[in-house]
């Protein structure tokens, strides 16, 4: 059978709208099969995973990472902040941004130790807010005795009396230890923790340190939660139950560094899982009767006495800032633990029963920490200063700045010292590593003017708060 040429045009018109639709087919297909690397950086925050997402898809905001002495503020996509409901249309590289948690004060984990010579112990840095980091100073006052490293490494040496101070780089704060070295010290040599492997979410339980020998002279104990996300831990073992899942709960001597690690389930709390409910424990019961010494299968009460008390904390407090003072009351198991605490000046600064000092104006306070037990005391001063704020025009009244000396620059929330400067009759204000002013503004500042990244400028007019 013979094609007409009227047959071939129209097989070559088929075939040619097959090939069309054929190549079309494989494009969209193409199309729809298009993926986008999201990457993060965290600064040098915890490991983020990179992703994957198909076009148009939307990014799954992942858990967010963490900084030690710094607060995450968000993810930022070419300079603003990403909206995770956007879709995806390229791929893409979002940013941490954190802010530095600024160090109000400093203590330690323990005020006095006893050593055996030759024997070890490190001090550990609570920074006040928790959170909050700095390089510190170690030092000891009589090196012959007890040195100390630039971690809080203690190594005993001889009989003696020695203090260990901490301080702060920038020389703010300080925290002391009172070392003892004595020959018949008796040294930890292991320790272990009872106590319950689960607890629920929102409950606490007690866990306890159980060091050997029975007698040693250091019994001074550091907890640590490996997830404090998930749970957490305070300085006398009592575990808080954050979110499901399972962490480690670490307790290390301050003698000898001798160690131990619990695994802790945390799981969700449920109408008929109120087993790890405990009691409050913050104030210790006694018997209704005096102890007669019978053993009725239960531990005998006794009254522990306090013996002394301590206050520590910052130094130092800005206007209408506050600040949260520490007392420790000795000893640790001591049964009244109840105090109330007061301030000479209260046009200075409002202290309450608790220890919060609220900065009122200039000046200085004398804080006194009083226990209801034995009236023992303690005191700590504390300095009030005041800041500038600054409000800026109104076309850019959205940012509010806090600037003075040793006081940190924000713009809504975040450090922007790197995105804008400030200069004062012509001259560049600087700053530090911290966003801290240098140098201190002059008494009576009426105005500032800000230089914008855009190369705009604007006055802002400046007022004590």
């Amino acid at each position: 059978m013979q094609i007409t040429d009227k047959q071939k045009r129209i097989i070559l018109i088929v075939l040619g709208i097959i090939i069309v639709l054929l190549i079309l087919l494989l494009a969209l297909r193409g199309c729809g099969a298009k993926e986008f690397e999201i990457t993060f950086d965290t600064n040098g925050g915890s490991n983020i995973s990179n992703l994957t997402i198909k076009k148009e898809g939307k990014i799954t905001k992942p858990e967010d990472p963490t900084k030690e002495g710094y607060i995450f503020e968000g993810w930022y996509y070419d300079g603003k902040e990403f909206d995770f409901n956007t879709e995806v249309t390229e791929d893409m590289k979002l940013e941490a941004r954190w802010s530095k948690v600024e160090v109000t004060g400093i203590n330690l984990n323990a005020q006095n130790l006893t050593l055996k010579p030759e024997g070890i112990a490190e001090l550990e840095v609570i920074f006040t807010p928790e959170g909050a980091s700095s390089e510190l100073v170690w030092e000891s006052s009589d090196t012959s005795i007890v040195t100390v490293s630039e971690n809080g490494e203690l190594k005993a040496l001889k009989d003696g009396e020695a203090t260990i101070t901490v301080t702060t780089k920038d020389g703010k704060y300080s925290a002391t230890c009172k070392i003892k070295v004595e020959d018949d010290a008796v040294a930890v040599t292991s320790v272990s923790i009872s106590g319950d492997k689960e607890v629920t979410v929102g409950s606490t339980i007690k866990l306890t340190a159980n060091i050997k020998p029975k007698d040693a002279s250091n019994k001074e104990v550091v907890w640590k939660s490996s997830d404090k996300k998930i749970a957490t831990v305070d300085s006398k073992g009592n575990v808080k139950g954050l979110k499901p899942g399972k962490v480690k709960i670490t307790v290390t001597t301050v003698d000898g560094e001798k160690e131990a690690t619990k695994e802790i389930t945390v799981k969700e709390k449920s109408a008929n899982n109120s087993s790890n409910e405990t009691p409050s424990t913050q104030t210790p019961t006694t018997p209704s009767k005096p102890s007669t010494g019978e053993n009725n299968g239960s531990e005998t009460m006794t009254d522990v006495k306090v013996t002394g008390v301590t206050l520590s904390g910052a130094n130092s407090v800005n206007v209408k800032s506050t600040i949260q003072l520490t007392v420790k009351i000795n000893p640790n198991d001591a049964t009244n633990k109840k105090y109330t605490c007061t301030g000479d000046n209260s046009s200075v600064a409002t202290v309450t029963s608790d220890c919060k000092v609220t900065g009122k104006d200039d000046g200085e306070v004398t804080v006194t920490v009083t226990t209801e037990d034995g009236k023992h005391t303690a005191t700590h001063k504390v300095t009030v200063k005041s800041t500038y704020k600054l409000i800026l025009t109104r076309n850019y009244n959205d940012y509010n700045v806090l600037v003075g000396y040793g006081v940190k620059v924000y713009r809504n929330g975040s450090s922007w010292n790197d995105y804008y400067s400030f200069t004062l009759n012509g001259e560049y204000l600087s700053f530090d590593n911290d966003y801290a002013l240098s140098t201190e503004l002059p008494e009576g500042l009426k105005s500032i003017v800000i230089n914008l990244k855009n190369g705009k400028t604007a006055t802002a007019s400046v007022e004590y708060k």
